[in-house]
Order: C-alpha cells, then structure tokens, then sequence
C-alpha cells in the first residue's frame, strides 16, 4: 500500500482499501472471501484498533512536544547553521516520538501489556514514506529518515516487552522483529537519497 501511494503521481487520488483489495484479488483471494473479510466483525475492531492507536500515537508526540517544551528550544535551533539546525530539529523528533511511546505503552502495561504503540508508529512512518517519496511534498529535513524512527520505536517497543520477560513478550518479539523487518525492507526501496 506504501509503495502504490507513493508512485501514484500528484494526484494522490488512490483509495487505501482499493490498494488493499486489489493487491489481495491478485495475490488469488477470491473477490467473495475479500468481502467477507472487510465485513468480519474482527477485521472492523482490527480496522478500529489500528486507526486509534495511530491517533493516540500522534496525538501523544504532539503532546510530548509540549511537555518536554520544544517551543524554546526550536527558536534557538532556527538560528543555527543548517546543517546543524536539521540535527537539532530531528533530535527534537527523536525525544518525542520516544516520549509518546513511552506514555502508550505505560498505558498498555495496565492491560495487556502488548506491543502496541509499534502499530501507531508504522502507519506514521508510512505516512511520512509517502510524503518524502514524493519531492513536491518535501520540504526541511526536521525529521529523522523513516528508517530511523521505526528502528528507534522497534528497539523501544522490544525494551518494554521484554520488562519482565513473559511468555507473551516472547510471542510478540518475533511478530515485531518480523515486522519491523518487512518494513525496512520496504522503505529501503521507497527512499530517496539526497
């Protein structure tokens, strides 16, 4: 879905789940079975779950900007060479996207204790995967490559799983590890170098 946005031109016209229906219909699921998917009450709270999370991730990175007051430590960035003021600005990011996984898995630790924040983090890489795919769309590098921020969330995530080793961090360290592999992978294909 990643690489189809970011390919598709200026228009940005694709629909997410034309992407994904298209590419499960020629990978041989039958358009029946696909339907049935997209109705299944489980795909519909998976779908919700995804979209929440993905929120709560930006809305917590927003939030954590806040906190850790990068109001005032911007306005001096800004008068940096550029160089060095696009190091600044991305460890700026860094301290945030870290401080909002942090707060959603503190959260999560009261319930279930999954890995969850990781879901958030790839749909906002992603996001940003299609925007720096895009040259139109780029503008100052204030934020780490995509590839940085999802291993930093990937190493964050793998370190609150494995406080205190369970057999379930265990089961979740190979899907994450998976995962966050599969992604790399992908955006490596996707990204643009200077």
């Amino acid at each position: 879905m990643v690489t189809k946005f970011a390919n598709q031109g200026p228009s940005s016209e694709a629909d997410p789940f034309e992407i994904v229906k298209q590419g499960a219909l020629a990978r041989g699921m039958s358009e029946s079975k696909l339907k049935g998917t997209f109705s299944d009450p489980m795909f519909e709270k998976r779908e919700q779950t995804l979209s929440l999370v993905t929120m709560y991730f930006l809305t917590m990175h927003e939030r954590c900007h806040v906190a850790l007051d990068h109001g005032p430590k911007l306005a001096e960035i800004k008068k940096l060479p550029e160089l060095e003021k696009s190091l600044q600005m991305q460890g700026l990011e860094v301290d945030a996207d870290r401080c909002a996984l942090d707060i959603i898995n503190a959260d999560e630790a009261q319930f279930k204790g999954s890995p969850i924040s990781l879901l958030g983090v790839l749909v906002i890489v992603a996001t940003q995967a299609i925007v720096s795919a895009r040259p139109s769309l780029r503008s100052e590098r204030s934020h780490p490559s995509t590839r940085a921020r999802l291993s930093l969330a990937k190493d964050r995530v793998m370190e609150f799983i494995g406080r205190p080793k369970t057999e379930a961090a265990e089961r979740y360290a190979a899907t994450i590890a998976g995962t966050a592999e599969y992604f790399d992978a992908l955006l490596a294909r996707l990204e643009i170098r200077p």
